[in-house]
């Protein structure tokens, strides 16, 4: 009985074996942006939306660098230092001003005495904020920590936040 089924039976495994890459090559290529992998020139003759498109999947590859935004107006701010110089409460609220989103890998926090946070990967969406806690703990996607073992912030002293190709994008003065 089995010799009579065996040419059933791999048939059967052939045209599933068949039939799955012909999906995973279909679900490839809808994954895939079209323009990926050609040349910059041609781009001039797309439409902006192909364009946008290459754009924002361009950005989401890790080599990708986006183009950090303009400095002439403020895209982001140091909203508070919450309770300078108390290892267990102290953090810095950003929040996000403007439309669109900013990445932030690369971007550092200073304080006074040369200590620097740096941002992990990590996008800011419209209206968007973060807390960076000074203390150690396990960060999620509205808190950081920086994980020093004493507190980075005293009254009077100004944080600065610098963009990776250290332009100062904001500011603040502890009161």
């Amino acid at each position: 009985m089995l010799k009579r089924l065996l040419p059933y039976i791999l048939l059967n495994i052939l045209v599933s074996a068949l039939t799955t890459l012909i999906v995973l090559s279909l679900w490839d290529r809808a994954q895939r942006p079209a323009l990926i992998g050609q040349n910059p020139a041609s781009l001039a003759s797309a439409t902006p939306e192909a364009v946008l498109e290459l754009q924002t999947s361009m950005a989401m590859l890790p080599s990708a660098t986006p183009t950090l935004p303009s400095l002439d107006r403020a895209w982001i701010t140091i909203a508070e230092v919450l309770a300078p110089g108390d290892l267990e409460h102290e953090a810095i609220l950003l929040k996000r001003l403007g439309d669109g989103d900013l990445w932030l890998m690369g971007w550092r926090l200073l304080t006074p005495r040369g200590q620097s946070f740096e941002f992990p990967n990590l996008t800011l969406s419209k209206n968007g904020s973060i807390r960076i806690y000074t203390r150690r703990g396990n960060n999620t996607v509205i808190e950081l920590y920086w994980g020093l073992e004493t507190a980075a912030w005293r009254r009077g002293d100004k944080v600065r936040l610098l963009d990776p190709e250290g332009n100062l994008r904001a500011e603040y003065v502890i009161p």
